[in-house]
């Protein structure tokens, strides 16, 4: 059985701060170049700023027998509206430890995800993939999620 500790806030992520010290390394394997990332201290203060802008934080742990096993993944999204699918719930990201994976565990995440934006109303959930993913590419294809558009950046110097 999964359980989802849900942070809003930056306060609640500093109370929690050996919760986040778990979920840091498997955010940080997914995250490998991103520098804030590169620390604990680092991290924390990320996550701060990205929750106290509007975003969750959600750290996966699997229960078992009642009691707390380990945590197993991390969870980011958003919720807005926008121009053409009025209210959105925005994965930015999925992330289940690499030991973990294949399990039903991603599949178990994406479905709590998922009805945590129907009970809000959004009419839609999207995410972002990077295009070096084939296998997170099947497993969201596997859930019915098709490529509607392609997501274009560009780094400012």
């Amino acid at each position: 059985m999964l359980d989802y500790c849900v942070f809003n806030c930056a306060d609640e992520i500093k109370k929690q701060q050996n919760l986040i010290e778990a979920a840091h390394p498997i955010h940080q394997a997914f995250r490998a170049s991103f520098t804030p990332f590169a620390t604990l201290a680092g991290y924390i203060g990320h996550l701060c700023k990205i929750v106290d802008e509007g975003a969750t934080f959600v750290v996966v742990k699997e229960t078992i027998n009642g009691r707390d096993s380990a945590v197993i993944g991390v969870i980011l999204y958003r919720m807005h509206h926008n121009t053409y699918q009025n209210k959105l719930y925005f994965l930015e990201d999925l992330v289940i430890s690499e030991t973990c994976r294949s399990q039903g565990y991603g599949g178990d995440a994406l479905a709590w995800c998922e009805s945590q934006a129907k009970q809000a109303g959004c009419e839609f959930i999207s995410l972002d993939s990077g295009v070096f993913r084939p296998k997170a590419h099947k497993f969201y294809f596997a859930k019915d999620y098709i490529v509607e558009s392609f997501h274009f950046i560009k780094k400012l110097n």
